[in-house]
């Protein structure tokens, strides 16, 4: 077997053979953009001559040795592209030909530099180049939360879920808070560095400045409430934000909503009522609740446990601009006492929790604290009477 040396040795004795590349495809080198499996790249040097085939071999060719002779770099700007690592991919010998395909494709409006390098001093390259990708825009906003379009003067946070991926860092660029008068109300909303996005980027969470809100701290005394009380605003998205493939939003959007009274009243278990399900079905549990809760805590905070303590797999749909609650488990009920949990980290719009307000007077007393991590509501479904459909 020829080692690599040996090999580059008898590719330089035949290197006359190789044809400068004086456009996009040469002589010997060609490449198509997604001719690979999945879309990525295939590129092939050749015809090779019988010579170069038998030093090549059959079938596949390892990564390391195939790169020597045959690789693709990325041409990034103020970088030698021979100091950079070649994309990685196969090798294989098909015929004449010595084919690579890359593992991933490659990256849209990025230039590259294919070179085929059969020997030291007649090497043969082309530049490749991924056309960036038009893209019409298709996503939206589905949901502003909370939905209600009464909301308090304390509100403390809003969820914005999106139909797609979105991009980060551009946030505080695209919302903007007007009231209906078209005065633009200055910076109401925490505008932290790391935007508060789920992990797959479609649900971002923006808070109000708290110094906003809590009565006594200094922007609160001194800009006032971002909220006013009997006042109208509109919530105002940007169409211009780009989502994660870098395409603007289908459209913006525009929430209106009236603020109301200050809430400092805590989210109360024992004043929720229960629409219970039959037992030996998969009707839902629905829960009314006191007020509107937080959207996001009502989908992890609250939940139902089975008659050894377990937590039930099922699905919610919160309803109801946020103050019902159903459940619908993944397998019937029984005939057993369940438990509905709440953690008292649950919280209202305005961030008062089952197990304290938000906004705690040193001066005044505080009216109810739970100190313990849930609240438990116990309950049993119904059995229907003996002969009754």
């Amino acid at each position: 077997m020829l080692r690599l040396h040996d090999a580059m040795s008898a590719w330089a004795g035949i290197a006359a053979l190789a044809l400068i590349a004086g456009c996009s495809q040469s002589a010997r080198l060609r490449y198509d953009l997604s001719g690979g499996r999945d879309g990525t790249t295939r590129l092939e040097a050749g015809p090779l001559s019988p010579e170069e085939a038998a030093l090549l071999g059959d079938g596949e060719i390892e990564f390391a040795r195939g790169a020597e002779l045959l690789a693709i770099r990325a041409d990034l700007s103020g970088m030698p592209v021979e100091d950079l690592p070649p994309v990685a991919g196969r090798y294989r010998r098909e015929g004449d030909l010595l084919v690579f395909e890359s593992a991933f494709p490659l990256a849209s409006g990025i230039t590259y530099i294919a070179e085929f390098r059969p020997g030291s001093s007649h090497a043969e390259s082309l530049e490749l180049t991924v056309p960036a990708r038009v893209r019409e825009p298709s996503t939206v906003v589905e949901e502003i939360y909370p939905s209600a379009s009464v909301l308090p003067e304390n509100l403390l946070k809003l969820y914005i879920h999106f139909s797609a991926p979105m991009s980060r860092g551009e946030a505080w660029e695209r919302l903007s808070l007007v009231h209906t008068s078209g005065r633009v109300v200055d910076l109401p909303f925490l505008e932290i560095d790391e935007e508060l996005w789920d992990p797959r980027g479609v649900r971002l969470t923006v808070l109000f400045d708290p110094g906003r809100i809590k009565r006594g701290v200094l922007p609160h005394e001194e800009l006032g409430p971002a909220l006013v009380d009997g006042e109208e605003y509109v919530l105002e998205i940007d169409p211009g934000w780009l989502d994660a493939e870098g395409t603007p939003l289908a459209e913006g959007m525009r929430k209106l909503f009236r603020v109301g009274p200050i809430d400092v009243t805590q989210p109360d278990p024992s004043k929720w009522t229960l629409d219970l399900p039959r037992a030996g079905t998969r009707d839902p549990l629905v829960v009314h609740l006191d007020e509107a809760l937080d959207h996001g805590l009502l989908h992890s905070a609250v939940g139902v446990a089975g008659p050894s303590g377990e937590g039930l797999r099922g699905e919610v749909r919160v309803t109801a601009h946020e103050t019902t609650w159903p459940f619908k488990p993944a397998d019937s009920w029984g005939d057993a006492e369940y438990s509905l949990v709440v953690a008292t980290t649950l919280e209202d719009l305005a961030g008062n929790s089952v197990g304290r307000p938000f906004e705690v007077d040193i001066v005044e007393t505080v009216g109810r604290r739970i100190e313990v991590d849930s609240v438990r509501i116990p309950f049993r479904p119904l059995v229907p009477l003996s002969g009754a459909r």
